[in-house]
C-alpha cells in the first residue's frame, strides 16, 4: 500500500525536527550551549574594567561611549567622560590616595596619524572636576602608570616604582586586582624584551604601602603566560599553549617557576585571561574559552586537583569578559562584554547582576 502525501511529509518534518534536535543535545557550542552560558544583551559594549571603590559600591569601566560608572544595586550607568572625535579612552584605573578618590585614564586622538600622541587626564570624584596635560604615559594598568617608554611601572596609590631596565619591548601584560582590602592590592605579569634581545617575565606587586619586582625563572616553563594569580607570596601561572599549571611556591624566597607536570582541559587561546584567588575557600580559578577552571593547591605535598566550573557561579558567564575585581574574599566583580556586570559568590556558588 502506498502512503498518502500527506503521511510522508510528516515522516519527513519529524525526521528532520530529530535530526536537528540530536545534533544540538550533545554539541560543545551549539544553540542549546549558546542559551545556557550567556545573558541577557544590555546594549552597552565593556571594553575594560577600571577599578571598584569599596566605600560606595561603585564600578568603573570603559564602554564604547567612554569612561563611566555604575552603583551597585542600580542599572544606570553614568558616563564620566564621554569619548569626542578628538579623544577616545583607552585605558583608566580607579585608585586612593592620602583618602582623594581619583581615576587616571589615558586616551589617544584618533584624527592623529598612527595615534602616536598620547595623553593622560585625572578625574578627581569628590569634585568630578577634570585637569588634563599632555604625558609620557604609555600605559595604565590596574592601579600602575607606565611612564619612561614603558620601562617605569609607578604605584598610583602610594608612588612606589619598580623598572624594567634595557627595556627594548613590552609583549603582554597581564592585571590582577583586589579591591577586598583598604589600600588595593594590585599585580601585573609584564612579559617583555630587552635591548640585548632577551626575554623577561616580571611580576610587580603593590600592597598598598610597597611596589616590589620579581624577575620569574622560566627554565623550566613556557614563559607565554595566559593567566596567573596570588594568594600571598604563593603564584600559579597558567600557560597559554597547553594550560599547563605552573607554579611558586614562595615568590619572596625563590623566583624560579616550577612544572606541576598538570594542565587544565579548557582551553587558553583568547588570552589574558581572568585568574584569582579565592581566599575564604583556598581555590585558585582561572577563566578559560569554556569555563572557569578550579585549582585546588596541597603546598605541602605539591599536588594541584583541578576542575572545570561551568555552572552554579559560573551559570550565564561563560563569554567574553573585559576583566573582573576581587571585591571580597570570596565574590568577584566580573565585567562582561555586552551583559553588563555581574557579582561571582564563591562560598554560595551563584552570580547575581551587580
Amino acid at each position: 500500500m502506498k502512503k498518502s502525501p500527506i503521511a510522508i511529509s510528516i515522516s519527513i518534518i519529524l525526521l528532520c525536527c530529530l535530526a536537528f534536535t540530536g545534533c544540538n543535545l550533545d554539541a560543545k557550542v551549539g544553540i542549546f550551549r549558546k542559551v545556557s552560558t550567556s545573558t541577557e544583551t544590555k546594549g552597552v559594549r565593556i571594553t575594560s574594567a577600571a577599578g571598584y571603590d569599596s566605600a560606595s559600591t561603585t564600578a568603573y569601566f570603559i564602554t564604547d561611549s567612554g569612561l563611566c560608572k555604575q552603583v551597585k544595586g542600580n542599572d544606570d550607568i553614568t558616563v564620566l567622560v564621554a569619548n569626542t572625535e578628538t579623544m577616545h579612552i583607552k585605558q583608566a584605573s580607579f585608585y586612593t590616595n592620602s583618602g582623594v578618590q581619583y581615576i587616571k585614564y589615558l586616551y589617544q586622538n584618533p584624527t592623529q596619524d598612527n595615534q602616536t600622541t598620547i595623553y593622560t587626564s585625572t578625574l578627581t570624584l569628590s569634585m568630578l572636576t577634570s585637569s588634563t596635560a599632555v604625558s609620557t604615559t604609555s600605559g595604565i594598568y590596574a592601579g600602575f602608570e607606565v611612564t619612561d617608554g614603558g620601562k617605569t611601572f609607578t604605584s598610583l596609590q602610594n608612588g612606589g616604582t619598580a623598572t624594567l631596565t634595557n627595556l627594548s619591548r613590552m609583549n603582554k601584560v597581564i592585571t590582577n586586582s583586589n579591591a577586598s582590602s583598604s589600600p588595593n592590592v594590585n599585580a601585573l605579569l609584564v612579559y617583555w624584551t630587552d635591548t640585548s634581545s632577551s626575554e623577561f617575565l616580571t611580576l610587580i606587586t603593590d600592597n598598598g604601602t610597597t611596589v616590589s619586582k620579581y624577575n620569574i625563572g622560566y627554565s623550566a616553563i613556557d614563559k607565554d603566560i595566559a593567566s596567573f594569580a596570588c594568594n600571598s607570596n604563593a603564584v600559579i601561572l597558567i600557560g597559554k599553549e597547553n594550560s599547563d599549571i605552573y607554579y611558586i611556591t614562595d615568590i619572596t624566597a625563590s623566583t624560579e617557576a616550577a612544572d606541576s607536570n598538570k594542565n587544565l582541559s579548557d582551553s587558553f587561546s583568547n588570552s589574558p585571561a581572568i585568574g584569582f584567588f579565592d581566599s575564604a575557600n583556598s581555590v585558585f580559578y582561572f577563566k578559560g574559552n569554556d569555563a572557569y577552571n578550579s585549582v585546588k593547591w596541597n603546598t605541602a605535598e605539591t599536588s594541584f586537583t583541578v576542575d572545570d566550573v561551568t555552572d552554579g557561579f559560573a551559570e550565564g558567564l561563560l563569554e567574553s569578559t573585559s576583566g573582573a575585581v576581587k571585591i571580597a574574599n570570596d565574590q568577584m566583580l566580573v565585567f562582561t562584554e555586552d551583559s553588563g556586570l555581574f557579582i561571582l559568590d564563591l562560598t554560595s556558588n551563584s552570580n547575581s547582576e551587580f
